[in-house]
Formats: structure tokens, sequence, C-alpha cells
């Protein structure tokens, strides 16, 4: 297939510079290449596939408005990833003033939000947000620790810290025997 072949910086330089109907077909390829990924990484990182696919359309959304952000040259997964990581952090901030108001309603939500009963997925849902988003994005989507601060803005060793702390409180979390 064609859209396979193409380029993520030839399709933006589409979506910055062609006309209409070329950047709605360029931001449909990047959507289907990039979309099931963001996803994913928003639901373990959230607690939530709704708030997740809300979050993914927002990035999709601002690549849409603003393509000129992007500088050609630079790895547009990782330059998605940090958007994503952004929004949801914007979400999450407003997400703890609301809790401060209606506590109980938004626990009862994110309770009926969460997938099926797995120990590492419980475990992971336990972490705070900062040290959910580094576990989720070097284990479920194998990026390295640079790539990693890149995203999240943060020093690599911030994020070697995280990781190191986020997978101790994992082991307090998940026993051997969840696993038998």
């Amino acid at each position: 297939m064609l859209a396979d072949k193409i380029s993520d910086e030839a399709l933006m330089w589409l979506v910055s510079t062609g006309s209409k109907n070329r950047q709605q077909e360029a931001m449909h390829i990047l959507y289907q290449r990039y979309a099931g990924k963001l996803v994913s990484y928003l639901s373990l990182v959230h607690k939530s596939q709704s708030v997740a696919e809300d979050i993914a359309h927002d990035v999709f959304l601002k690549i849409y408005q603003s393509p000129h952000l992007y500088q050609p040259g630079l790895n547009f997964s990782g330059w998605l990833f940090r958007i994503a990581t952004n929004l949801s952090r914007n979400n999450f901030r407003h997400q703890k003033v609301k809790l401060k108001f209606n506590e109980s309603f938004e626990n009862e939500l994110s309770e009926n939000a969460k997938p099926p009963s797995v120990p590492l997925y419980k475990g992971i849902q336990l972490l705070d947000f900062e040290h959910r988003e580094v576990v989720v994005l070097k284990y479920k989507f194998e990026m390295s620790t640079k790539e990693i601060a890149s995203i999240v803005s943060c020093p690599e060793g911030t994020i070697k810290s995280r990781l190191f702390y986020a997978l101790k409180k994992l082991r307090q979390y998940i026993k051997p025997e969840d696993y038998e």
C-alpha cells in the first residue's frame, strides 16, 4: 500500500502545505499509524479508555491545527508522544482539581473504567502518574530512557530514578503467588 511508504515527515509536510484534501488524507494516514499506540499508552496512564481516546483525538487535532510546530528531521513519534504526555499531564492536573470537589464520584468512574483484573495491571494503576507514565513508555512501548526523557521533558537520570522506584513499588504490590 502506498500510504505505508510515505514517511511521517512527508505527511507532516502535506499537512502544513497541502490542499485541504491532501491535509485530510495525510492526517488520516498519521491517525491510522499512531492512534492505536497513543490510546494504548494513554489508557494505561489514565486508567480510562474514554479519557485516553479523548486525549488521543486532542493530540491529532493539535497536530492538524498547528503543523508548523513539527520540526522536520526530529523523530515524529517522539514528538507525538510528547504532545500526548503534555495533554495527559494537563488532563491529570484538571482531574486532581475535580477530585477535590467530587472525589467519590470520580473514584466510582475510574473503578468502572478498569479492564479485567490482572496483577501487573493493578500494580501499574497503583503507581502515581509520573511513575506510571515512564513504566508504560519503557516497557509497553520499549522506548529508551533518552527517548522518554525527551517526551516527558526530564533529565535521563530522573527517568532512571523513576523507573527504579516504580519497579520497587511494583515488587511490593505484586506477589509471586499472584501468578500461580
